[in-house]
């Protein structure tokens, strides 16, 4: 939840991108 928080703070013009990478992280338990 804080990382997605974060990604699309830093990263708006990115942040679908940035919600894949971080979902997917977050999916593996990272």
């Amino acid at each position: 939840s804080v990382c997605m928080t974060n990604a699309c703070i830093r990263f708006p013009e990115s942040w679908q991108k940035v919600f894949k990478e971080c979902k997917r992280k977050w999916e593996l338990g990272d």
